[in-house]
C-alpha cells in the first residue's frame, strides 16, 4: 500500500511539473516587438454614440489602432472579459478540469502563431494592453486576445456534437448590377454580444478603409463592407474535412476588407489562407454588381456565383461538398435547410426590389409552408438570437444597422461614399422599427426559455421548483416548445401522469421542432 502511494503521488508530481513546464513555455502567444505609437498617425481615434449605436473610429498603424480601440472600449472589453469567463468554467467547473484544458488547447493550437498576419498580432496587443488583469491566470492578455478570435472556430466544432446550431441566414436580391444583401448574425452565447455591438470605422495607415459590425476589443470581423464597394460577411458551415490549425476566419475577413479592392482579390485572399473550420463567406463588389458565396473547407474551395435572387444559410451547394456526410447531416439535423427554403419561398413571393423587401425578410418569424410558430423558434428567419442584422444596398452606397433588439428596432442607414470621405459615420436615412414586436415581448420570450430550462434541468431531482420554474415560464410566454417541454416533463415525473405527459409530448411532435433530436427525445419519453 506504502509503495503504491509512493508511485502515484510521484507520478503527480512528474505530471504536475510537466504539466506547468508545458504550460509555461507554450502556451502564451509571443508578443511583437514595438516602440509604443511608433506609427504614423492619421488622426485621434473616438467614441461616439448616435441613434442607439455606438460607433468607434480608429487611426493609424495596428499597435495604435489596437491601443486605441481597447482605451476607447475599456470597461465593455472588461465586461465582455468577465462573460467569457463565466462560459469557460461553465464548460471546466473545476480547476483540475481547467488546467487540462489549458495543456490540451496549447497543444493543439502549436504553431498558430505563424499563420496570423504580424499586423493582426500587433493590433491585438495593442488591444491587450488594456486587458483585464485579474484574468492572467487564465493566461496573458494578448493570449486571451488571440483565444477569443477563436470563439467561431470552436463554436463551430461544438455544433455536431450537441446536434444543435446558432444559425445565420443571407439574402441577395439582384436589379441588373445593382444589389442588396441583407443578413442576420444569429449568436446567442450571451447577451452582451447583442448589447455591446458597434460600427468600428477603420482608416489604417496602409490599406483600405473599412467598416464592421463588431465588439469591444475584436480585430477580426464577421460583416463588413470597405471603401472599394467590398461586402464581406461569414456564415458558419460544416464539412469532413480536418484541419488542426489554420488563420482564424474573422481574422481572414479583416484582410479582405482592409486589402482586397476588388471580388477577384478578396477570391484570391481567401482561397490562398489555411483555415481550419469549414465557412461560406458571401461576397460583393458594388463597382460590378458581382455577389458570390465562397464554399471554403480545410481542403476544399469552391465559387457560387449569385446571379439571381439567393439565400445563404449554413450549408454548402457546390458539387464538390455534394457526398459529404457532414454537411448532409447538417441539413437532415439541424435548422439550415429549413431556413433556407423558408428563404426561397420569401423570394419567390415577388416583392419589389426595394431594401424595406429585405428587412421584412431578416424579420420573418413564419416557417416552411408560411406556418406560423411560437416566436423564437429556431427554423424561422429570425429566432430572436440576432447579435446585428445588416442590409447593404449598393446603388446607394448605404450600410442599414439595426439597433436591436435583434431586428426589432430600427435600421440606421449610414453613406459610406461620405462617411469614409469625411472620416466620421454619416448617416442618411432609416427602416422603421418591426411593428409586430416589441423589446418586451422579445425580453419576455427569452426570460421565459431561461425560467423553462431552469425548470427542465430541476425536474427530477426537486419537483416544486420545476413547478415554480414552470409557474413563471408560462406568466412570460406560454408558447415556446421549452416550456411546453417543461410542462409535459412536470405531468410524467412530478405528477405521475402517463396520460397527459404523452399528449403533451405528442403536441410537441406535431409542432414542428427545429431539430432532428428533439422530436426523437420526445417520442422517447412517450415510449
Amino acid at each position: 500500500m506504502k509503495k503504491a502511494l509512493i508511485v502515484f503521488f510521484s507520478t503527480a508530481i512528474i505530471f504536475v511539473g510537466l504539466t506547468t513546464w508545458y504550460y509555461q513555455t507554450h502556451n502564451y502567444f509571443p508578443a511583437p516587438k514595438i516602440a509604443d505609437f511608433e506609427e504614423k498617425v492619421l488622426g485621434k481615434s473616438y467614441n461616439r454614440a448616435s441613434n442607439g449605436l455606438r460607433h468607434i473610429t480608429l487611426f493609424g498603424g495596428p499597435f495604435k489602432r489596437g491601443f486605441d480601440f481597447g482605451q476607447l472600449t475599456k470597461e465593455s472589453l472588461k465586461k465582455q472579459e468577465l462573460v467569457m469567463e463565466e462560459l469557460l468554467h461553465q464548460f471546466f467547473p473545476n480547476s483540475i478540469a481547467l488546467s487540462a484544458f489549458k495543456v490540451v488547447a496549447s497543444i493543439w493550437l502549436y504553431g498558430i502563431d505563424e499563420l496570423i498576419d504580424d499586423e493582426f498580432v500587433r493590433e491585438m496587443y495593442g488591444v491587450s494592453k488594456w486587458g483585464y488583469h485579474k484574468l492572467d491566470y487564465l493566461s496573458d492578455s494578448l493570449t486571451r486576445q488571440v483565444s477569443y478570435h477563436l470563439l467561431h472556430e470552436i463554436g463551430q466544432m461544438f455544433v455536431d456534437y450537441n446536434k444543435q446550431d446558432m444559425g445565420c441566414s443571407v439574402f441577395s436580391i439582384k436589379n441588373g448590377s445593382q444589389f442588396i444583401i441583407g443578413r442576420n448574425f444569429d449568436f446567442d452565447a450571451h447577451e452582451i454580444f447583442e448589447k455591446e455591438k458597434l460600427l468600428k470605422w477603420v482608416f489604417p495607415d496602409q490599406g483600405i478603409p473599412f467598416v464592421s459590425v463588431s465588439w469591444p476589443g475584436m480585430v477580426g470581423s464577421v460583416t463588413g463592407v470597405n471603401k472599394a464597394g467590398i461586402y464581406a460577411s461569414i456564415n458558419a458551415a460544416g464539412s469532413s474535412d480536418f484541419g488542426r490549425i489554420g488563420t482564424p476566419t474573422t481574422l481572414l475577413l479583416t484582410k479582405v476588407l482592409q486589402r482586397a479592392p476588388s471580388i477577384e482579390a478578396a477570391i484570391k485572399t481567401i482561397e490562398a489562407a489555411q483555415t481550419f473550420i469549414t465557412d461560406i463567406f458571401v461576397i460583393a463588389d458594388r463597382k460590378n454588381g458581382r455577389v458570390v458565396a465562397i464554399e471554403k473547407s480545410p481542403s476544399r474551395f469552391s465559387v457560387r456565383e449569385l446571379g439571381s435572387d439567393q439565400v445563404v444559410t449554413n450549408h454548402l451547394l457546390t458539387s464538390i461538398f455534394q457526398d459529404d456526410q457532414t454537411n448532409s447531416d447538417r441539413q437532415t439535423n439541424l435548422t439550415t435547410l429549413k431556413r433556407y427554403n423558408r428563404g426561397l419561398e420569401l423570394l419567390g413571393l415577388g416583392k419589389p426590389f426595394h431594401i424595406k423587401t429585405i428587412a421584412s425578410f431578416l424579420r420573418d418569424k413564419k416557417l416552411v409552408g408560411n406556418r406560423q410558430t411560437y416566436l423564437g423558434h429556431k427554423a424561422s428567419i429570425n429566432p430572436l438570437i440576432a447579435s446585428h442584422s445588416v442590409i447593404y444596398q449598393s446603388a446607394s452606397d448605404t450600410l442599414f444597422v439595426n439597433e436591436g433588439p435583434n431586428t426589432a428596432g430600427k435600421y440606421f442607414g449610414y453613406n459610406l461614399k461620405a462617411s469614409f470621405e469625411n472620416k466620421r459615420p454619416i448617416l442618411t436615412s432609416f427602416i422603421e422599427k418591426d411593428m409586430e414586436l416589441s423589446a418586451q415581448k422579445i425580453e419576455n420570450v427569452k426570460r421565459a426559455v431561461v425560467l423553462a430550462d431552469e425548470g427542465i434541468s430541476l425536474v427530477k431531482t426537486d419537483c416544486p421548483m420545476a413547478g415554480e420554474r414552470l409557474k413563471l415560464s408560462k406568466q412570460k410566454y406560454p408558447e415556446h416548445e421549452n416550456v411546453k417541454l417543461l410542462e409535459a416533463l412536470v405531468e410524467k415525473y412530478c405528477k405521475k401522469n402517463l396520460q397527459k405527459s404523452s399528449q403533451l409530448f405528442k403536441e410537441l411532435i406535431r409542432s414542428n421542432p427545429a431539430y432532428h433530436n428533439q422530436s426523437k427525445r420526445y417520442q422517447n419519453e412517450i415510449n
